[in-house]
């Protein structure tokens, strides 16, 4: 019985490899399907796996996001979800913007 030790060392190190990494991305929402929907039924609708964490609202306050969340055109929202999906999410809720820095911006928390 004969071992190639480089070959096993290898599999073992893309096994223990992670693949696919969770990533956080910031979206506009722009596609009218989401618009008035909550974030429980948005998530039934995509079909893929996605956590929204804050919605930060036109009018500059942010939310910390709950199934129940109401999301609307122009809010942007903070997404986190695998590196392999993440392209496919942001197409479904409109587009990848950047939030810049946060100043003076409320919080409000739906229980």
């Amino acid at each position: 019985l004969k071992v190639d030790v480089k070959k096993e060392r290898d599999a073992a190190d893309a096994a223990m490899a992670p693949s696919d990494c969770a990533i956080r991305i910031t979206v506009m929402i722009t596609n009218p399907v989401i618009f008035g929907k909550s974030i429980f039924e948005a998530d039934k609708l995509l079909g893929k796996p996605f956590v929204i964490s804050r919605i930060h609202r036109v009018d500059g306050s942010v939310e910390i996001a709950s199934s129940a969340s109401i999301l609307n055109s122009g809010d942007k929202i903070s997404i986190v979800s695998s590196n392999s999906l993440s392209e496919g999410i942001a197409a479904f809720f409109g587009e990848k913007v950047s939030l810049g820095k946060l100043k003076n911006r409320s919080l409000s928390i739906s229980l």
